[in-house]
């Protein structure tokens, strides 16, 4: 294979592992903040229900803070799924960015072999004429 084809898939193999890390950097950002959000729900939630055992009410207004409680236990819930497909789609992401990796690894590796296959054909020749130089003179003696 010649060596400006290699060349031009590895600039494109190193640019689709670049688009691959941007986006796993992206979602790795996203799950944090996902997880984060969770943390801080949880503990307001946590929070709230002590606060809740706590008092003593009257059943009315313990019966609109027991509502509130279970929306944010529904909330909690809700933030639970969304972390979990963020962190499903971190995977995906994580793979794509493997194989993008590897992939551009392989063309390096190709690159690498290329050059050394032409440096050593380049290295005969000169050997070859520097024979031939070396039998020519010596025919002409």
């Amino acid at each position: 294979m010649h060596l400006q084809r290699i060349d031009q898939l590895r600039q494109l193999a190193s640019s689709a592992e670049e688009s691959c890390a941007q986006a796993l950097r992206e979602a790795q950002q996203q799950h944090a903040n996902a997880e984060q959000q969770l943390q801080v729900l949880a503990q307001y939630r946590n929070e709230y229900q002590a606060e809740l055992g706590r008092q003593s009410l009257q059943p009315s207004l313990l019966h609109n803070r027991t509502l509130f409680l279970q929306r944010l236990n529904d909330s909690v819930r809700q933030q639970q799924d969304a972390v979990a497909k963020l962190g499903q789609n971190l995977e995906k992401l994580r793979d794509q960015w493997l194989a993008a990796r590897s992939e551009r690894h392989a063309l390096d590796h190709l690159d690498a072999r290329e050059r050394e296959r032409l440096q050593c054909l380049a290295h005969r020749v000169e050997q070859r004429e520097t024979d031939d130089a070396a039998l020519r003179m010596y025919r002409q003696r």
